[in-house]
């Protein structure tokens, strides 16, 4: 499906915008939003009308003041390159604050159309995060990140990847920002192929 090609901030912005109505979603069995726990390429499916879905919520949790359940062994296999270093050294379950940690990893991923430290073998990935050891660097090659990485995304991507969890902005502020990058980009779309959004799992 490639006959819609919206501008990679129209994409990222929905994003955004999806994951603000789970952060922000209020009902009697869930008093503080829900977590998504497993934002990734392979997670966002695009729309024949050219929006991108969230899906795969099988790591959503609904949130309360009640502490949440940590990721599993099996579960962190597959979003352990994603996930924020908290998440990583089972210090807690997924929290809003780890859904902003991996859409910039997102990003990252969108951009370069691989995965996160697709350089490094999975223990050395978990180990480098738990330890404080690695750290997202910028990509310097590749069409799509000579396109859209500016120095301003690449800037706010390091706040959302803060080792300090309360640090990170807000998903109303990622949502902002998008929009802004969005109306500063360049008018023509560029090609981001559906297939990009592919299961590295």
């Amino acid at each position: 499906m490639e006959n819609h090609d919206p501008p990679f901030f129209t994409i990222m912005a929905e994003v955004a915008e999806g994951l603000q109505y789970l952060h922000n979603f209020r009902s009697t069995a869930c008093s503080e939003g829900i977590c998504h726990g497993n934002i990734k390429c392979s997670n966002i499916l695009i729309s024949e009308e050219g929006h991108p879905l969230i899906c795969e919520f099988k790591m959503a949790q609904l949130l309360d003041p009640v502490p949440s359940s940590t990721v599993s062994d099996d579960r962190l296999r597959t979003v352990g390159r994603w996930s924020a270093p908290e998440i990583i050294k089972r210090e807690k379950g997924a929290k809003k604050e780890s859904d902003i940690w991996s859409f910039a990893m997102t990003i990252i991923e969108a951009l370069t159309l691989t995965r996160p430290y697709d350089y490094l073998e999975d223990d050395d990935v978990y180990v480098g995060l738990a330890h404080g050891k690695l750290y997202p660097s910028r990509p310097t090659s590749g069409r799509h990140v000579k396109r859209w990485l500016t120095d301003d995304l690449w800037m706010f991507m390091l706040k959302c990847w803060a080792r300090r969890e309360a640090s990170r902005p807000k998903i109303k502020e990622v949502t902002k920002k998008m929009r802004e990058l969005e109306c500063r980009s360049p008018a023509n779309p560029v090609r981001l192929r559906v297939s990009l959004f592919f299961d590295t799992s």
